[in-house]
């Protein structure tokens, strides 16, 4: 049996497992997480009650308050949203994906939100101090 991944990408399935090194100091890393969620065409409606639904399971989860931005120029304009969320620490992050990935009804959720989405890019960022820029 294969270990159940960290994180699905919907869009083509494939997994995306932690690297181990990325763990070395994830209790004191924040970071910010950035998903383009770019939506099939005629699938906009659908999809802003499967967003509903994941917003008010995800609260019940302890996921952080999630800020939705859309492009005024640039990037993927129509259909396209990002999705951004900031997190205390990578350690948490990883134990409310893993509350989220056990809950049946979210993975039934899931599975629904890859019939109405196209593409959906995950970015992890990493605020840098001027010090670690060598300023």
């Amino acid at each position: 049996m294969m270990k159940r991944p960290r994180f699905t990408r919907v869009d083509t399935g494939s997994f995306f497992q932690w690297p181990d090194n990325l763990m070395v100091k994830e209790e004191a890393m924040k970071a910010k997480v950035v998903e383009k969620v770019k939506f099939a065409p005629g699938k906009w409606k659908e999809a802003g009650a499967l967003m509903k639904n994941f917003m008010e399971m995800a609260q019940k989860q302890g996921f952080p308050p999630v800020k939705i931005y859309g492009f005024i120029s640039g990037g993927d304009v129509v259909q396209t949203l990002n999705f951004v969320t900031d997190w205390d620490s990578l350690g948490n992050m990883e134990t409310v994906m893993d509350k989220m990935f056990s809950d049946p009804r979210m993975l039934e959720m899931m599975e629904k939100w890859s019939n109405v989405v196209e593409s959906h890019e995950v970015s992890i960022l990493k605020e840098l101090s001027p010090e670690e820029l060598g300023m």
